[in-house]
Parts: structure tokens; sequence; C-alpha cells
């Protein structure tokens, strides 16, 4: 397998972008949950993909947060560090916001999957900074 670092820095900076519209959408004025959700479960996504990718592995264009961690996982078992409850949270997050279930405090949800994206970033980063990727090539 190949590795691909071009196509992983630029998943990973869409990743980054993502995020950053997640966060600022969050702290402006009249924050849209349905908004924050569609960039917090595309960063995630992407950033996981960044790994895939810098691996050698081919991408299918799936959305299954469990079935794109399995695969981190077949890789590199660490990733089993990112597949715990909270990881599943986010799986599931936009579906909740989806069915407007008015049980869930949207602004908690959604201040907790921030949380968990930033520390799915902080993981993937640092497992490719340990593959050898300059993480900051390319940064927007």
């Amino acid at each position: 397998m190949t590795s691909h670092p071009e196509s992983a820095l630029v998943l990973l900076n869409e990743a980054r972008n993502d995020l950053r519209a997640c966060k600022d959408e969050f702290d402006s004025d009249k924050p849209v949950a349905e908004t924050i959700s569609f960039h917090m479960q595309k960063a995630i996504e992407k950033y996981l993909k960044s790994y895939l990718v810098f691996s050698g592995h081919e991408i299918e264009t799936i959305h299954d947060m469990a079935g794109i961690l399995e695969m981190c996982r077949s890789i590199d078992p660490e990733f089993s560090l990112l597949t715990d409850a909270e990881t599943l949270i986010l799986a599931s997050h936009g579906e909740e916001i989806h069915k407007h279930d008015l049980s869930v405090s949207m602004p908690a949800v959604t201040s907790e999957a921030i949380m968990l994206a930033d520390r799915v970033k902080d993981f993937v980063e640092d497992k490719l900074t340990d593959l050898g990727l300059d993480i900051n090539l390319g940064r927007v």
C-alpha cells in the first residue's frame, strides 16, 4: 500500500475547516444545532479518513462512523481508544438532532460533541505526526 501524504493533508485541512465552522457556529449569536452537528461529523470523518489515506488505504465514500473507526483500528489497535461510548454518541448525534428529539439539550450535546471532535483531532494529528507526516504543511 502506498502512502498518499498530499491527499492526507487535503483531508486534514478540510477537517480543520469543518471543525472551525462548527466552533464558529457554536459561538454565534444564534447557533443552529443542525449546522454544528453537520460540520462536526464531517470533521471527524475527514480526520479519520486522513489517517486511512496516509496509511495507504483506499477510502470509500461512506459516512458510517463505526465502519471508518473499525478500518482505522484494523491498522492501529490504539484507535480502540476512540470507539468508546462517547465516540459512538458522535455517530448518532446528527440523528438525534435530525429527529428533533426535544428531550435532548442541544447546547449541552453540541458542546460535548465539539469536545469529542477536538479529542479525535488531537488523537489523529498525533498519529499522523508519529508516522512522519508534517501536519503543518499546507495548514489553512
